[in-house]
């Protein structure tokens, strides 16, 4: 019986796939199979429940994404009444996990250009009750217009002052989104933005350098950097400027976490470059 299971199996995939079809009907079944499946993981002493909307996010959220390490790093960096930036937060394994940590006085504002998974993003914070949680639409970057979000390209290139199409998102700068009383300034920042970290940092300087700022965690992506037009040297440079000593960094295949944090105020410098 389970042969023949597997046969009828293979020949349904076959006529799907000929129909270009089996990608669509995996994602229904997906749908319906992972409609209420919640995965439990935990970092830090700090528990959070998230949505396992298909077996490959099922088994990445049971993995904490391999950023186990600095899940750890940015969790402890936390404290009670802070406010936290999540800058890339994709389906919010970090904002979840800062809106726990900073505990119901703290505020975590949620960057994610991606509606879909800012969806997701915003399932998971009623899921774990994070009311501290504010979401925006949003790509950080060095100059506010619109932008035409592509995965992978990051989102700091081809800012354009004029929407152009139903797909565009607005682009805003950290430090605009503070001045416009929009968002708080941060204690702790997280990004993650596939190869835009620099044009982020640099639309943020004042917050960077602002004393309240006291650790960052970045993913740094040095090809992608390199098709952004910057550097893994220009990106350091930017946040000693501003303050921000690499105290430490984990390698992760071709990208690598950096732990940056406050430096004493004899060496911090005034401002930015």
């Amino acid at each position: 019986m389970p042969a023949a299971i597997t046969r009828a199996t293979g020949l349904v995939r076959k006529c799907l796939r000929a129909l270009g079809l089996e990608d669509r009907v995996r994602r229904l079944y997906w749908r319906f199979a992972y409609a209420r499946a919640v995965c439990e993981v935990h970092a830090r002493g700090v528990r959070c429940r998230f949505l396992a909307i298909n077996p490959y996010v099922a088994q990445a959220m049971k993995n904490l994404f391999h950023e186990t390490e600095p899940l750890q790093e940015f969790i402890g960096s936390i404290r009670r009444g802070d406010t936290v930036w999540d800058v890339g937060a994709y389906m919010g394994l970090y904002t979840v996990f800062g809106a726990q940590a900073s505990g119901p006085d703290g505020r975590v504002c949620a960057f994610e250009p991606d509606r879909k998974e800012l969806d997701i993003l915003q399932r998971n914070c009623r899921l774990n009750k994070a009311q501290n949680v504010t979401p925006f639409c949003v790509a950080l970057t060095d100059r506010p217009g619109f932008v035409r979000p592509e995965p992978g390209a990051g989102e700091g290139m081809d800012v354009s002052e004029e929407k152009s199409d139903g797909a565009s998102i607005p682009a805003e700068t950290g430090d605009g989104m503070i001045a416009s009383q929009r968002a708080p300034a941060p204690n702790v920042v997280k990004v993650d933005v596939e190869g835009a970290e620099w044009h982020v940092l640099a639309g943020m300087r004042r917050a960077l350098a602002d004393a309240r700022c006291r650790f960052v965690l970045i993913e740094v992506h040095p090809e992608q950097l390199r098709r952004c037009g910057k550097s893994v040297e220009q990106v350091r440079a930017l946040l000693d400027g501003c303050g921000l000593r690499v105290t430490g960094q984990l390698a992760r295949g071709t990208q690598v976490h950096w732990y940056a944090r406050r430096a004493p105020p004899l060496q911090s410098q005034e401002g930015c470059s």
